[in-house]
C-alpha cells in the first residue's frame, strides 16, 4: 500500500508540473494574442487616419473649386455662366463625390466604433 501511495503521489506531481507548464504556455499565447490585437488595432487606426486625411485634402480642393466658381460668377456676371458650364458640371461632380466620401467617412467611423466595441467586449469577456 505505501508503494502504491508513493506512485500515486509521483504521478500527481508529474501531472501538476505538466498542468503548470501548459498554464504558462497558454498565458504566453494569450499575451501574444493581446499584442497582436493591439498591433492590428494600431494599423487599423493608422489606416483610418490616413483615409480621413485624404478626405480632408479632397474637401479642401472642393472648397477651392467652389470658391473660384463663386468669384468667377460674381466677377463677370451672366456671360460667365455660359462659359463656365463645364466648371459648373465639375462642381456638381465634386459635390456628389464629396457627399459620397462623407458617407464613406461615416461608414468608416461606424466600423471603427463597432470594432472598438467588439475589442472591448472580447477583452472584458470572462475566460
Amino acid at each position: 500500500m505505501p508503494q502504491e501511495q508513493l506512485e500515486v503521489e509521483t504521478q500527481l506531481k508529474v501531472g501538476a508540473r505538466i498542468i503548470s507548464r501548459e498554464r504558462h504556455r497558454m498565458a504566453d499565447q494569450v499575451r501574444l494574442l493581446d499584442l497582436e490585437s493591439e498591433m492590428v488595432h494600431e494599423r487599423f487606426t493608422t489606416n483610418i487616419a490616413e483615409r480621413l486625411g485624404e478626405t480632408d485634402v479632397r474637401e479642401d480642393r472642393h472648397k477651392s473649386v467652389i470658391s473660384q466658381y463663386n468669384e468667377t460668377v460674381q466677377g463677370t456676371g451672366a456671360q460667365s455662366i455660359y462659359r463656365d458650364q463645364p466648371q459648373d458640371q465639375e462642381i456638381v461632380q465634386f459635390i456628389g463625390q464629396h457627399q459620397l466620401e462623407l458617407g464613406q467617412h461615416q461608414l468608416s467611423i461606424t466600423l471603427i466604433k463597432q470594432e472598438l466595441q467588439q475589442n472591448q467586449e472580447t477583452q472584458q469577456a470572462p475566460d
